[in-house]
């Protein structure tokens, strides 16, 4: 907690990156899994992928959504699949019930991963800003640094100082330390 934004912003984005055990497409609204999590050899296979198409694209441009799951279909379609197996995982549509297994159902598994992770941990991270019309997304400078492109973790800080109010309510800024708020919250009860 007393470590910088950018310090903790590393940690986490590294932890998010490299981790084995996270399996993001078990996460993927509309995609159910017969067993817990597929049997992927390395979770960090399908992030890789879809960082190393990524870091060929622009910082700070908008990308229509559906125009980079096409350029990903096109250019790396296997990237979370070990040579190409398409049938061993059994994935459901979680509306009809229906098995996707097959290469013809790329775009309702590994289509919807990549949505998925644009939408969700990249952007969760501040890798990615997200639109809402069209469906899009730009990346941010932490992008670079995660890709070897330049750049460093550092974040400027505004840290606003807790106020204490005469009845001793305490007000925390979304800025403030997080060391300081978690301080506060071991001795206090949270308000809106």
């Amino acid at each position: 907690l007393q470590a910088t934004r950018g310090e903790q912003l590393r940690a986490l984005v590294l932890a998010w990156h490299n981790s084995v055990k996270w399996r993001d497409i078990v996460y993927v609204p509309g995609l159910r899994f017969e067993e817990p999590a597929p049997r992927v050899p390395d979770a960090r296979k399908a992030r890789q992928g879809i960082i190393e198409q990524l870091a060929q694209l622009a910082s700070r441009e908008w990308i229509e959504m559906s125009s980079f799951v096409s350029h990903m279909r096109e250019r790396a379609p296997d990237f979370q699949r070990l040579a190409g197996d398409y049938d061993s995982w059994h994935v459901f549509d979680c509306n009809t019930g229906e098995r996707l297994r097959g290469f013809e159902n790329w775009d309702r598994v590994d289509g919807p991963l990549i949505t998925f992770l644009i939408r969700g941990p990249l952007h969760w991270l501040g890798i990615a800003d997200i639109c809402v019309e069209p469906v899009g997304f730009r990346l941010t400078s932490v992008g670079d640094v995660l890709w070897g492109g330049g750049g460093t973790w550092e974040i400027k800080e505004r840290s606003q100082p807790m106020l204490v109010s005469v009845d001793g309510l305490l007000q925390a800024d979304r800025t403030t330390s997080r060391a300081d708020r978690f301080l506060a919250a071991r001795i206090g009860e949270w308000e809106k």
